[in-house]
Order: C-alpha cells, then sequence, then structure tokens
C-alpha cells in the first residue's frame, strides 16, 4: 500500500487529543466518552482497512 494512505502514529493513545462535540442547552447526551472512544477507533479500523 501506498504510504499517502497510512497514517503516521498507528501506535499512539489518543485520549488526550479527542475532543468531544458540545452539545447543546437542554438535550441529552446518550454517548458516554468511553463509548465514544470506542466508536471513533471503530471508524478508524473502518476507513484505514475496508
Amino acid at each position: 500500500m501506498s504510504k499517502v494512505f497510512t497514517r503516521e502514529n498507528d501506535d499512539a493513545d489518543d485520549e488526550e487529543s479527542v475532543s468531544l462535540p458540545a452539545i447543546p442547552a437542554g438535550s441529552k447526551n446518550y454517548m458516554t466518552p468511553a463509548g465514544y472512544r470506542r466508536l471513533k477507533k471503530e471508524y478508524m479500523y473502518l476507513l484505514d482497512v475496508e
């Protein structure tokens, strides 16, 4: 695979750089921060592998 399609820091822990989107006032947050990280990790995996 070409180097263009690979991420440089595949082994890096991105927990510090994860910024959760702001929730509008009066809205409920149905997703935990840990769930958001798992979903984001799966999304990145699918982008890279699939």
